[in-house]
């Protein structure tokens, strides 16, 4: 059993050897998740699903960071989803089909209120989908919690 000098010690050592060898780390770490990505992407799951404020918080900082930095695709990235979603609005939607939309997205800001989790307002069927594209109209709207609506990343799922 080690002493908590030599622990100490020891934990200096790898800092170093780390800090002297990060490249062939990364490297070794590369190879190793070429060979076999199930495992690694097994234990991310795992994490992210244990540890579910630590990865909003990280999430929220890489995407600030990106943000500041890209400032110009940001802007152009939420200004193309907001055309598109104007352009997937029919024009014979009534006026009470119009009051509907708004509803729905006062029901998502009164979950998030008050369940405290975060909820989007969802395109059933996508209205920038690769392979279907749906209209933004009240019966293809529904609330579901934001991480629910990030794991579909744009796609129509079916049950």
């Amino acid at each position: 059993m080690k002493t908590p000098e030599e622990k100490a010690k020891h934990a200096e050592y790898m800092r170093e050897y780390t800090r002297k060898n990060k490249e062939r780390i990364n490297d070794q770490r590369k190879a190793r998740y070429a060979a076999n990505p199930e495992p690694a992407k097994a234990r991310s799951s795992r994490y992210r699903s244990e540890n579910p404020d630590k990865t909003k918080e990280v999430n929220a900082k890489s995407g600030a960071k990106w943000r500041s930095k890209n400032l110009a695709s940001g802007a152009a990235k939420t200004a193309r989803y907001r055309y598109a979603k104007m352009k997937r609005t029919p024009f014979w939607l009534s006026e009470d089909q119009h009051w509907i939309i708004e509803e729905i997205y006062d029901l998502c800001a009164l979950r998030t209120q008050l369940t405290g989790i975060l909820h989007h307002v969802d395109h059933i069927i996508p209205i920038q989908g690769e392979t279907v594209s749906g209209l933004h109209v009240p019966w293809n709207l529904q609330v579901i919690p934001a991480k629910v609506n990030w794991s579909k990343n744009n796609r129509h799922i079916t049950n």
